[in-house]
């Protein structure tokens, strides 16, 4: 499914999902047209893509109550010290570069347990 998908079947069962976002709004300028509800509803979701991928992208989570968290699953790679010569040969530089950890980050989405208890039926749904 595609977000404009998802937007038109909300805005078709309005029953369904009351709520402000049903109706156009006036816009600050009194001389514009009035944004329709899938027009606002667009602007909402790209710019919270925006909002989420410039954080993952920065490396911070982002946590949407009611919904998930996107965040980072940290896997370490502990130094390799019994492998390693010491040698007068080998620069300082080189030898502190061997004994750092090595941190692999992998994104994904925790859901909320609110949402998780109607996701059951799919698999893999907790990686981005």
């Amino acid at each position: 499914l595609e977000i404009e998908q998802i937007i038109d079947w909300t805005l078709q069962r309005g029953d369904k999902y009351p709520g402000k976002h049903n109706h156009s709004t006036q816009r600050t300028s009194p001389n514009l047209k009035p944004l329709q509800p899938k027009a606002q509803m667009l602007i909402i979701w790209k710019s919270l893509i925006k909002y989420v991928n410039n954080n993952i992208q920065a490396g911070r989570s982002v946590n949407l109550k009611k919904f998930g968290a996107f965040t980072y699953n940290v896997q370490t790679e502990l130094p390799k010290i019994a492998s390693r010569s010491i040698s007068p040969k080998t620069d300082i530089w080189s030898q502190r570069q061997e004994r750092k950890n090595i941190h692999h980050l992998k994104p994904v989405f925790v859901v909320d347990p609110m949402l998780q208890y109607h996701l059951v039926r799919y698999p893999g749904k907790e990686e981005i």
